[in-house]
């Protein structure tokens, strides 16, 4: 579906734009970048998520392969192939992978056992993941709060390069059991996989395989 703005997705300068906001989210863990400018200029069938086809845009051609673990991923893979010429393959032989922040338990946990997470030759040959949540808070002045209502949400506190002391965010709409696999793949380093959390409307955080993550506990405040 058109959207209303008057300036058409740029190819080139928009992609771009995308490319270095991914590059600062995983050089400075916890902090939020924003997509919001480039990607509301995409011109998208209905059923798309804009942060989504944004990401791919920057990322994906004819060279790589990419998994698809998202409700809206009919339409999502039949973009990708038409618009981007990827390829669609299975989680374990993904370079990117796109999946929604809550889904089952086991399933979360057959998928995270599979992924790519290099080798010690090669640490890069491992599978990026996009992990679509409801909404991203990250701050100094962040109040931690216990989980609340039906949302999963998780209070986080980040820490490693990029990172000066401690960064507290709040992932809502993201199932804790990504963060539990997330260690366990990440546990011999350099070997490991980087972890993008993203909103449909693109604000977006990133989780490099060197952040260290444990949970606050509630009301905790820096």
């Amino acid at each position: 579906m058109a959207n209303d703005n008057a300036v058409p997705f740029d190819p080139v300068h928009d992609t771009q734009a995308i490319y270095r906001a991914l590059l600062n989210a995983v050089s400075r863990p916890g902090t939020v970048e924003r997509l919001e400018a480039s990607i509301a200029r995409l011109q998208l069938p209905l059923g798309i998520c804009p942060a989504a086809a944004g990401i791919a845009s920057a990322l994906l051609d004819g060279e790589v392969r990419f998994a698809m673990l998202m409700e809206d991923q009919e339409a999502f893979t039949a973009y990708v192939r038409r618009m981007l010429f990827s390829k669609e393959a299975a989680a374990a032989e993904a370079d990117y992978l796109f999946a929604d922040g809550i889904m089952p338990e086991a399933e979360i946990r057959e998928v995270m056992g599979s992924v790519k997470r290099g080798t010690l030759v090669a640490p890069d040959d491992s599978t990026t993941l996009f992990i679509r949540v409801n909404r991203i808070e990250s701050g100094d002045e962040l109040q931690l709060q216990a989980s609340g209502g039906q949302e999963q949400n998780v209070s986080l506190l980040l820490s490693g390069p990029g990172i000066r002391t401690e960064q507290a965010c709040i992932i809502h709409g993201l199932s804790r059991e990504w963060l539990i696999a997330r260690g366990t793949i990440n546990s011999e380093y350099p070997m490991g996989v980087d972890v993008f959390l993203f909103t449909e409307t693109g604000d977006c955080m990133a989780l490099s395989r060197t952040t260290k993550v444990k949970e606050a506990e509630p009301a905790w405040r820096m």
